[in-house]
């Protein structure tokens, strides 16, 4: 097999249906999120866990709510269709949710800046370089598991998997690459939280629309 057909993605599976009427749904609730943030940082006598950027704020556990929705349907469509990889999604999504609730890569990279002396650079935290190896070590490892996974898939429920990737993707670039920006951009700190926080939620809402259309088709994978 060459490999322009092992990574082609194929047709998208949209989200349609109730799957879209969820998928709106969740929108709706992230842009409640990102206006009851735009009223805090206006100082309009919110409380800060109205904020996008304060830990365990009421958007954060929000997201706990989708990564673990996401978590149980992939795990059922691992079950449906008997593939290793909705398997390795479905402990992804449960890392996701570990990490955001405790701060996983956070301590590790911190751990990692005074274990090996890490100093800051270029604009960046010592802390922002632990938490980037971190990522990067964590991130290689699941993508090795859902690449042995995409070997033994079929080839649609391989091109299922290339297109969750791609949401991942997505994902990885609000979540890491412009978190960076946003330690660099502090001087428009409000304007790159709703960036980085508000896109990481629309980006987590279809990809939770999308697996939820997956698990409607049931074992067959069109």
């Amino acid at each position: 097999m060459r490999l322009s057909q092992f990574i082609d993605p194929g047709p998208w599976l949209w989200p349609r249906g109730a799957s879209r009427d969820l998928l709106y749904l969740l929108w709706l609730g992230d842009l409640a999120f990102i206006i009851l943030h735009l009223c805090f940082y206006r100082e309009l006598g919110m409380r800060p866990v109205f904020s996008l950027e304060e830990d365990r704020s009421y958007a954060e556990f929000y997201q706990y709510t989708k990564e673990l929705w996401l978590a149980c349907l992939l795990l059922t469509v691992a079950i449906q269709r008997k593939q290793w990889l909705y398997y390795v999604f479905a402990l992804l999504f449960v890392y996701f949710f570990c990490d955001d609730a405790l701060r996983i890569h956070e301590t590790l990279g911190l751990w990692l800046v005074e274990t090996f002396g890490i100093e800051k650079a270029h604009g960046f935290r010592a802390a922002d370089y632990g938490e980037l190896i971190v990522v990067g070590v964590i991130g290689l490892g699941f993508l090795f598991n859902i690449g042995l996974g995409c070997l033994t898939a079929d080839h649609r429920n391989r091109q299922v998997a290339i297109q969750l990737l791609g949401l991942l993707f997505c994902l990885f670039f609000f979540g890491v690459v412009a978190d960076m920006l946003h330690v660099l951009l502090s001087r428009i700190r409000g304007f790159m939280a709703i960036f980085e926080d508000g896109g990481e939620m629309a980006v987590m809402s279809f990809i939770l629309a999308y697996v939820f259309q997956l698990k409607r088709l049931g074992p067959e994978p069109d």
